[in-house]
């Protein structure tokens, strides 16, 4: 299988056009920061060329590849959901998901 890198690479060469978003996270560790929390920022990156689309990644060729959205634009929706429990538990387990692999 090819390295994301390498694949990013060959995408940004092949295309005349190129673009891409970043999405912060906040991820949590085991080692506290200047403000004693156990949080650093993490970062998401969606690249998107204009001629090759990169939805291929979806196909058959790459059956392990699941698309996902933005969690944090998710997360937003269930943010406004007010006094609704299950909505607080995704947010909960969106914001803590990360802490059982520490």
């Amino acid at each position: 299988m090819e390295r994301l890198d390498k694949a990013l690479k060959k995408a940004i060469l092949e295309d005349d056009y190129f673009s891409m978003d970043e999405s912060y996270y906040t991820v949590l560790t085991k080692e506290k920061n200047s403000q004693g929390k156990g949080v650093r920022k993490g970062y998401i990156w969606a690249a998107l060329g204009n001629t090759v689309k990169y939805k291929i990644l979806e196909a058959g060729t790459y059956p392990g590849v699941i698309r996902l959205g933005c969690l944090q634009h998710c997360k937003r929706e269930f943010l406004d959901i007010e006094g609704d429990e299950d909505a607080k538990e995704i947010v909960d387990r969106i914001n803590y998901s990360s802490i059982e692999k520490l």
